[in-house]
């Protein structure tokens, strides 16, 4: 086999593997900004779906702070998380303190761990507050910036 016929092979053989693109899709970048709904819990009469917003205020590798948004009928309510998110998306996260709002958490949500689940485009939250009814969950996607919003023609 000539040399030239051997480089050939070799780079065929060897540039997938030079090339491949292993990164992954940043998952809760900075400054994102997710909607979503917090979901009817049907152990509660009184409970219905309520729109929920997150807001990606900081991240440090793993680490990140969010502010985690409910809107209710007569109020919108806060809080911040601040917790981790693994490579496979898998969320852990406490509540650090209650953002000023018209409305306002229980003070026992600074005592519960919200986990949950995130991807490229989505995300979830779960958590339990026990002197509220038991567990609740949160389902989001991510909203595309502002900047990249396709223009429609009128």
């Amino acid at each position: 086999m000539s040399r030239l016929t051997c480089s050939c092979l070799l780079i065929l053989f060897v540039c997938p593997f030079v090339f491949a693109d292993d990164s992954k899709p940043d998952l809760l970048p900075v400054q994102s900004h997710w909607s979503g709904t917090q979901l009817h819990d049907p152990a509660h009469g009184e409970s219905h779906d309520r729109a929920a917003t997150l807001d990606v205020m900081d991240r440090d590798g793993e680490k990140f702070t969010i502010h985690f948004w409910v809107v209710g009928p007569e109020n919108r309510k806060g809080v911040e998380l601040q917790g981790t998110v693994a490579p496979d998306g898998v969320i852990t996260a406490h509540a650090t303190r209650i953002l000023k709002s018209r409305g306002t958490w229980e003070r026992s949500i600074l005592d519960e761990t919200f986990t949950g689940q995130a991807t490229a485009e989505k995300v979830t939250l779960h958590w339990n507050m026990p002197s509220n009814g038991g567990s609740h969950e949160a389902a989001f996607t991510l909203d595309e910036p502002k900047h990249r919003k396709k223009k429609h023609s009128t």
